[in-house]
């Protein structure tokens, strides 16, 4: 009955009245669960009334977070909650974080956000239940909050902890909150350095944080994971030769980082990256030529053509992107081919050769 949508009284009414007569705990378990999924206001009320030191207690836990991500929550269901984050149960901690920080009005509990800070403070930085904690605290502009997230990013020995308050971190406007996220780069853990690294794409960086940043890059030429994150911040910060660098690297067959290359390319001046960009449309991934010639042609239109040599260039790739007829990048490679610059390369013959296909409205059947 709990996997019913959307939610009725009736539903609820009678898994409160099967909860109320049930003595098996299993099913008291399943219940519970159900009613996390499709209970009302009334259930929140009766689930908070469960002991949470009870052997239902993390299940009821859970069920009310259900609730409140579901907006079903009442006041007392939210006072319920908070009160669990401190429970001395691990797993009843955990699941009343979970709600927390996936509240349908994440604004329910921001007036009582001094107990959610409070319980954080007093976790072991390895408890479970702080990841989710942080999350919460995510949605707050408050400098408390985020000053605790780069306390986490910084003492959590959890990788998952850590890797989540970088996340957080993104569009860090402070310098402390930048500094963590740059020192997060030398960070023991794969995930937590490539969560910093996506964390620094959407942060104001200033000319020391870029200089850190490529060197970073350079120092760290064996790092498999965490340099291609960089490169598009690179390339916006003007870090050309590092980005370069890097690319010169790749093995060709590695489709992941390629991507990475070109939207990083994309964002360079000049004919390196050009070239950079018509080498990547050779690929015989169907992806990565793609990206690499709609790169190639919106660098056109934004009028980068510094040379003859870098025509030809450009008239190659979009023919032959015209030919491999990929409807994404055909409507845009048809504008470009009708620059005079092309035309005079014979581009009218290749544009007629190449029409659009239309389809015809099939035949009515006969009657």
């Amino acid at each position: 009955m709990g996997q019913l949508w959307p939610s009725s009284r009736a539903v609820e009414s009678a898994l409160l009245e099967a909860l109320a007569d049930e003595q098996e705990i299993d099913v008291q378990r399943s219940l519970i669960d159900a009613l996390g999924k499709a209970g009302n206001e009334t259930a929140s009320e009766v689930l908070t009334n469960i002991d949470p030191g009870g052997p239902t207690g993390p299940d009821a836990s859970l069920a009310l977070s259900r609730l409140l991500a579901r907006g079903e929550a009442t006041s007392t269901a939210l006072d319920g909650l908070l009160t669990r984050l401190v429970h001395t149960n691990p797993a009843i901690r955990k699941n009343a974080a979970w709600g927390i920080a996936n509240a349908f009005i994440p604004g329910a509990w921001r007036t009582q956000r001094e107990r959610v800070y409070n319980a954080l403070d007093g976790y072991d930085r390895s408890d479970e239940a702080a990841a989710n904690l942080l999350r919460a605290l995510g949605t707050l502009a408050d400098p408390e909050a985020r000053r605790r997230i780069v306390d986490w990013l910084v003492a959590s020995p959890d990788w998952r902890t850590r890797s989540t308050a970088a996340e957080l971190l993104g569009g860090a406007k402070s310098s402390e909150e930048r500094a963590a996220l740059l020192r997060a780069l030398d960070d023991t853990s794969a995930h937590v350095r490539t969560a910093a690294a996506s964390a620094l794409l959407v942060t104001p960086l200033e000319t020391l944080d870029l200089d850190r940043i490529a060197a970073w890059v350079d120092e760290h030429p064996d790092d498999r994971h965490t340099p291609a994150a960089l490169m598009s911040v690179l390339a916006a910060g003007g870090r050309s030769r590092t980005v370069l660098d890097w690319i010169s690297r790749l093995a060709t067959n590695d489709i992941s980082k390629w991507r990475r290359a070109i939207a990083a390319a994309a964002l360079l001046p000049g004919e390196e990256a050009v070239a950079v960009l018509a080498e990547a449309s050779h690929s015989p991934s169907l992806t990565l030529s793609g990206e690499a010639i709609q790169a190639l042609a919106i660098k056109w239109v934004q009028g980068e053509r510094t040379s003859s040599g870098l025509v030809s260039i450009f008239y190659e790739a979009f023919v032959r992107g015209l030919r491999a007829g990929d409807p994404v990048t055909e409507p845009l490679l048809r504008r470009v081919l009708r620059d005079p610059l092309f035309v005079a390369l014979g581009s009218d013959s290749v544009l007629s050769e190449s029409l659009p296909t239309t389809e015809t409205e099939p035949a009515p059947s006969p009657p």
